[in-house]
């Protein structure tokens, strides 16, 4: 179980960092 709370957030965390690169290059390319 502590495994499963250990992933967890770092998925969460890589889905952000994704989310904000992408914004990121939004601002880049306008």
């Amino acid at each position: 179980m502590e495994t499963v709370k250990i992933v967890t957030p770092n998925k969460y965390e890589v889905t952000i960092k994704k989310w904000l690169t992408g914004r990121e290059r939004q601002k880049i390319n306008s």
